[in-house]
């Protein structure tokens, strides 16, 4: 508690019984989200946004968690995985990341920098655009552990002018603009 001096009976502990039966939040369907926005919005903004964002999902509760920090309980499993596989949201031109919620952290100690989005590998030849090449190159790209999700036909293969994957990115980092990749059986680099 740094410089704050306490007295004696402010110093001492209150002792808290973790019964999780009377937790406030339903933690199995919910998520903790903060809107990246230089500004301060108010809950009432933020789920004027989200909500029919997120298709208006029915039992949707969205309470703050502090600045442009908020927790969003979902009446259902199904809802609450379309949104966190949906399309990277945003609020305006502020991205909205999501993780998890956990009942433990306090919300100002929380770490909101990752932000998953759909990326174009362009210009690769067509023995390449199916998934075992796209998940490697994919792999390359965004933060260390990243699984991708290459989007592919029943066939594996990624037919088209690009090949579509999705990646979990550090928003604290420069975006990362190329990958070079090299051919072994054409001994090409592109």
């Amino acid at each position: 508690m740094g410089r704050l001096r306490l007295t004696p009976a402010e110093a001492a502990a209150v002792v808290l019984e973790d019964d999780t039966d009377e937790i406030s939040v339903h933690s199995k369907w919910a998520l903790v989200g903060k809107v990246l926005s230089p500004t301060t919005l108010h809950i009432n903004t933020i789920s004027t946004a989200l909500r029919p964002a997120w298709g208006n999902p029915r039992g949707l509760l969205l309470n703050s968690g502090g600045d442009n920090v908020f927790v969003a309980e979902f009446a259902t499993k199904r809802d609450m995985d379309r949104v966190l596989v949906g399309p990277p949201w945003v609020m305006g031109k502020n991205a909205v990341l999501l993780q998890d919620f956990n009942v433990d952290p306090k919300p100002r100690d929380m770490v909101f920098n990752r932000l998953k989005l759909w990326v174009r590998i362009l210009n690769l030849p067509f023995g390449y655009m199916h998934k075992k090449p796209g998940t490697v190159i994919a792999s390359s790209i965004g933060v260390e552990g990243n699984v991708p999700v290459v989007d592919y036909d029943a066939l594996g293969k990624c037919w088209g002018n690009f090949m579509r994957v999705r990646v979990e990115i550090d928003v604290e980092k420069p975006l990362q603009w190329g990958v070079i990749v090299f051919s072994q059986r054409r001994n090409v680099t592109d």
